[in-house]
């Protein structure tokens, strides 16, 4: 099960708030919209600094789209 790390307040849009969350997979997660689209964000960066966690646990190689996931799907199997 997923589970909340922490809540941070988002810097642009007071009273919003963001989750860190722990996904099944051990990933990182933050809930913003650049994280969706890029895997990365501040949220999660200034987290990261604010426990004193050295490296990243969030995966940044992961497709963006509905696109780049059936590309790969497909991809494996035609390996086959």
């Amino acid at each position: 099960m997923s589970r909340i790390l922490d809540t941070v307040p988002s810097s642009s849009n007071p009273g919003k708030t963001y989750d860190i969350i722990e996904g099944k997979d051990g990933v990182i997660y933050c809930t913003c919209t650049a994280w969706k689209m890029r895997k990365t964000c501040k949220h999660l960066k200034e987290w990261h600094q604010r426990n004193n966690l050295s490296g990243v646990s969030y995966v940044k190689d992961r497709p963006n789209s509905v696109d780049e996931v059936v590309s790969a799907e497909v991809q494996k199997l035609l390996c086959k």
